[in-house]
């Protein structure tokens, strides 16, 4: 079945994420931004689930031009993202809405300070973060394990083949 021959769901968000490469198969649930402190200042923070695959409700739908940005613990709270440091270019990713699976594959992975981040750095995690004009699939979770002073992101694009084999249940 080719994903891209498949029309896209209306208004539907990612419900599963896929990544075999990492031997991760994980629910996707959408969440918003919470109001957090930090050294005695309030700031906004995307929240992150326990468990499972956490889907900024405000970015893209699969199939749609955009940002679909899913964030993940790495190190608590089941460490759905734990091995995302080992993902590599040209892996390829399901995402799913409900039960239409769409293809992705890495093209990119970007490792950011973000505890002593430069304001250009800051910049460079909106700017991933962001809107795009094209289909885009951003993975993000905090790294190295144990200290999460810099944020992971991975990159991927529409892939236009098909899937290969059977997806397991």
């Amino acid at each position: 079945m080719c994903i891209r021959d498949s029309p896209a769901p209306t208004g539907s968000p990612p419900t599963r994420l896929l990544v075999p490469s990492i031997n991760l198969d994980t629910p996707v649930l959408p969440v918003g931004p919470v109001t957090v402190k930090r050294g005695g200042k309030e700031m906004y923070v995307w929240d992150t689930l326990r468990d499972v695959a956490s889907f900024h409700k405000t970015s893209a739908y699969p199939g749609t031009d955009g940002n679909i940005v899913i964030n993940g613990h790495r190190d608590i709270y089941g460490s759905v993202f734990l091995h995302l440091n080992k993902i590599r270019r040209g892996d390829r990713i399901t995402l799913y809405a409900g039960d239409l699976p769409y293809l992705y594959q890495v093209v990119e992975i970007v490792k950011l300070p973000y505890v002593h981040a430069t304001p250009k750095q800051m910049a460079d995690h909106l700017r991933l973060l962001g809107e795009t004009r094209e289909e885009r699939l951003t993975l993000l979770t905090c790294t190295p394990v144990g200290t999460a002073t810099h944020r992971l992101y991975v990159i991927a694009e529409p892939f236009p083949g098909e899937l290969e084999g059977p997806i397991r249940r």
